[in-house]
């Protein structure tokens, strides 16, 4: 089946493979070096897709799955992530700048923290590889019991910060 990647402004094919799913032809995208920037890609199918270092600026990626997805220096800058599925997502040292998302840094080891809203308003809140449905959830992770090397109060308070940021941005997703 031929699948088309297009400029979300302009709805000018900036890609078009023969594909046995979209996913694929994303895949191919970027296998070329092909520029998304602008590309729509509202309810994709990218789990596991390698978008190493791609261009999304502003790229339409709500509802999209990028469960697995490698983003690892992919940019982001201006992304609508609204609803997609990050569960697993490589972000590591992904330009994030103005995506909807809120980056709450990494920690001393380089786990990276972040918080976004799922396709169901519901906000996710992810630190290393562990994600939570509530800040609560998140908090709770660094009680007295951490199982691991890091920091406490530095992961705790970087879970506040996100949850004031996203009181902040989000007020009427809460």
């Amino acid at each position: 089946m031929k699948f088309e990647i297009k400029n979300r402004f302009s709805g000018q094919v900036i890609f078009s493979a023969e594909c046995a799913s979209m996913k694929l032809c994303v895949i191919a995208a970027v296998a070329q070096k092909a520029r998304l920037n602008g590309a729509n890609l509202d309810g994709a199918n990218l789990d596991g897709a390698n978008l190493d270092g791609a261009n999304l600026y502003r790229a339409n990626l709500n509802g999209a799955n990028l469960d697995g997805a490698n983003l690892n220096g992919a940019s982001l800058d201006g992304a609508n992530l609204d609803g997609a599925n990050l569960y697993g997502a490589n972000l590591y040292g992904a330009n994030l700048d103005g995506a909807r998302l809120v980056d709450g840094g990494q920690d001393r080891r380089g786990f990276r923290f972040w918080a976004w809203r799922n396709k169901d308003g519901v906000i996710i809140y992810r630190a290393g590889c562990h994600e939570w449905d509530s800040i609560e959830k998140a908090l709770a992770w660094y009680g007295s019991d951490y199982p691991s090397n890091g920091d406490r109060v530095e992961c705790a308070a970087r879970l506040v910060f996100l949850r004031d940021e996203v009181a902040r941005r989000w007020a009427a997703a809460k």
